[in-house]
């Protein structure tokens, strides 16, 4: 459909009329209370388990072209201390889309029984892109969009991330973008850069057993960047046998949630996240829903679980096999 003249004239006024467009970049998503690997890279292998998890997020669906997210991850060993791990996503909303993929190293550290240290860091690039195809403008004279089908500006940026683990604790802290990165989107002016300020992840998980059937597992994430609000984070997972979970979280921009999933079989996962607000524009918007689905992966070298049962969500168990 074509976009009207108007709409088009508030996304230039809002990105590139002499002024410098701040964005945070880390991606606010749920995956993280079954893949906290997407929330740094320093969690590879904190369950000992190789995975693969997808995902699917939709944002406020009753309006037209709202976010779309799709993502894909993956960590597996190269050596028992070692981890590897590839993390890609796309996010796409009417007239913008942003392609984010990022490869991550992670080294485990014993430093004493039954405490463990995780080291991560990771290279990454981002692709974001301001589609003019599909736009109806009454006059091409504009310098800025004549001749162009489409505003493109790629940056390339590496982060690290660090993760302290026990048998019920998991704590740490990331910077996803260590260094500042400013793109024009093709256009020659300074004055319409688009600047990706550096992000800070702090993160805390905690398992508490109530009884041999139930846990409650209480979480807090917090978010930090430049030119914007601190996003705070606080969730509640209820489990039994590990098998099933149903938690709840909240934002603290005034987003509240619910999350639940379960072992399909054994090295299958799935979980579904939703959340509302009633608060600004997006009571109106009829939620946000989000969909993964995780895969374990086994190799002839790391042997299955056997009878120590699933780790999911936020089970810090490690296998005796990785403790030498």
């Amino acid at each position: 459909m074509k976009r009207n003249c108007k709409y088009i004239a508030c996304i230039i006024i809002i990105l590139f009329v002499g002024l410098k467009s701040h964005a945070q970049m880390f991606p606010v998503n749920n995956q993280y209370f079954v893949n906290p690997y997407t929330l740094s890279p320093a969690f590879a292998g904190y369950n000992n388990t190789a995975q693969v998890f997808a995902g699917y997020r939709q944002q406020w669906m009753k309006m037209p072209e709202s976010p779309k997210t799709a993502f894909i991850s993956l960590v597996a060993p190269v050596w028992s201390k070692v981890w590897l791990g590839g993390f890609v996503y796309n996010d796409e909303s009417s007239i913008f889309n942003s392609l984010y993929a990022s490869a991550s190293y992670t080294y485990r550290l014993q430093i004493a029984e039954k405490h463990l240290i995780r080291f991560g860091a990771w290279m990454s690039i981002r692709q974001n892109t301001i589609n003019l195809r599909n736009i109806n403008i009454e006059s091409n004279n504009d310098p800025l969009l004549q001749d162009k089908v489409q505003l493109t500006g790629s940056a390339f940026n590496t982060g690290a991330g660090f993760l302290y683990q026990n048998s019920t604790l998991m704590m740490g802290f990331s910077v996803p973008n260590l260094f500042v990165s400013r793109k024009t989107y093709g256009l020659t002016s300074e004055n319409n850069l688009a600047v990706m300020e550096r992000n800070y992840v702090f993160y805390a998980f905690y398992q508490h057993a109530l009884n041999e059937r139930w846990s409650l597992d209480p979480s807090l994430v917090v978010l930090a960047t430049k030119y914007a609000p601190t996003n705070i984070e606080l969730a509640a997972i209820a489990k039994y046998k590990q098998q099933l979970w149903l938690g709840m979280f909240y934002r603290s921009s005034s987003i509240v949630g619910f999350t639940a999933g379960g072992r399909v079989v054994e090295n299958i996962t799935l979980n579904y996240s939703y959340e509302f607000s009633n608060n600004g524009f997006t009571q109106y918007t009829s939620g946000t829903h989000e969909f993964s689905i995780g895969f374990d992966l086994y190799f002839n070298k790391y042997e299955k679980p056997g009878n120590s049962g699933p780790r999911y969500p936020m089970i810090m168990n490690y296998n005796e096999k990785y403790r030498k």
